[in-house]
């Protein structure tokens, strides 16, 4: 797998060691697309502890499938941030390790050796709960290339995965404008080549304003080097005030792939799908207390019944009422005109700015881009 200049992974074939079997088309998920389907039923879900759910990006649904299946022995498949804060596929046989996999992760994850990794476990008899995104749903089942009982597939509704190298220089920029008043009396951070400054935690869907009014939270961790009696500080910021976030929503950043996706309405062929109940204020016939609630799809008989045996905060609801306010599970984001430009100039315009301030916005950058080509062609001619 090699990245491409946008950061998206691809995976790259060496001709002269390809026998020519075929068996990468046979299984892959674009060509070989599953039907659509909608769900058996259709519930609007929360898990009971607050606390897990305050932590959670929605009603925290997720924790307890995983608690019930590794009640049963088995393994749960999720994914977390490594060092540098990059999400990859992972997998725990603790509840203690479930806290790593929790909460939304709004950047493509590498899937490694997940897939292998699952497919053992699968075969040595333990149950299995993978939970990703419906493409990866979609490529593991591919993958496996039969159908296992003790394998317990979950995925959500998806709006797109943005490209890694945008959410990488995002955090280099971020870290770099705060050490210059963060951490003012340490002269190394003050270097280019080494900042010492730290990031803690990030939560994507951090709640302290609320469910719908969720932020992006950066924790960052000061040097001990430092005079300064405060070692942490917490950069809050809600969607309309995140570059990052407004890039993401404006479809900008995405993977090519997902302004096509081939794994909408139901075609991942889950068990089960996830994701937040928006318009729960009309969806309901009690009104939401702000502190999130799931929305929750049961795709197959599997499904029913492992989800028949969890006790939770549930109420039936009417799917078509449900997706009104979910687009995203039938429909792909639109390619937007200035995301061509926007690659081809963010990197070089960035590399002469220390922030992001408001006139770095997409339209800045794109405007920029305009005016060095126009430039260029009067040059030309």
């Amino acid at each position: 797998m090699r990245s491409d200049n946008e950061g998206f992974l691809y995976p790259t074939i060496n001709e002269k060691d390809c026998i020519d079997c075929g068996l990468c088309e046979r299984v892959c998920p674009v060509i070989n697309q599953n039907e659509s389907h909608k769900p058996l039923v259709t519930y609007a879900a929360m898990n009971a502890d607050d606390e897990v759910r305050q932590k959670s990006s929605s009603g925290g649904v997720y924790t307890l499938l995983a608690e019930y299946v590794i009640a049963q022995g088995g393994v749960v498949f999720g994914v977390r941030f490594d060092k540098e804060w990059n999400p990859i596929f992972d997998y725990t046989e603790t509840n203690e390790g479930l806290s790593l996999f929790r909460g939304s992760k709004y950047v493509q994850a590498v899937v490694g050796t997940a897939y292998k990794d699952a497919e053992r476990f699968l075969k040595s008899g333990r149950k299995v709960l993978l939970v990703g995104t419906p493409c990866q749903i979609s490529g593991l089942k591919k993958y496996l290339r039969r159908d296992y009982e003790n394998l317990l597939t979950v995925d959500f509704i998806c709006h797109g995965v943005p490209s890694p190298a945008v959410w990488q220089l995002f955090l280099k920029k971020t870290i770099k404008k705060e050490a210059s008043s963060f951490c003012k009396d340490c002269k190394g951070c003050m270097m280019k080549s080494s900042l010492n400054i730290e990031i803690e935690n990030v939560a994507f869907r951090d709640k302290r304003l609320g469910w719908r009014r969720s932020v992006l939270l950066l924790l960052l961790l000061r040097c001990s080097k430092s005079a300064e009696p405060e070692r942490k500080r917490e950069l809050c910021q809600e969607n309309d005030e995140s570059v990052f976030m407004r890039w993401f929503l404006q479809d900008l950043i995405l993977r090519p792939s997902c302004y096509e996706c081939p794994t909408r309405e139901g075609k991942s062929a889950s068990d089960i799908t996830m994701a937040d109940l928006w318009g729960a204020e009309h969806v309901l016939e009690k009104k939401d207390d702000n502190r999130g609630v799931s929305l929750l799809m049961i795709n197959s008989e599997k499904g029913k019944k492992v989800w028949s045996q969890i006790g939770c905060k549930q109420e039936p609801i009417d799917f078509e009422k449900a997706i009104a306010y979910n687009e995203s599970w039938s429909e792909s984001p639109i390619v937007q005109p200035q995301r061509k430009w926007f690659f081809r100039t963010y990197k070089y315009l960035w590399s002469r700015y220390e922030d992001f301030g408001e006139e770095k916005q997409p339209s800045y950058l794109c405007r920029k881009y305009k005016q060095i080509k126009n430039r260029i062609k009067k040059l030309v001619r």
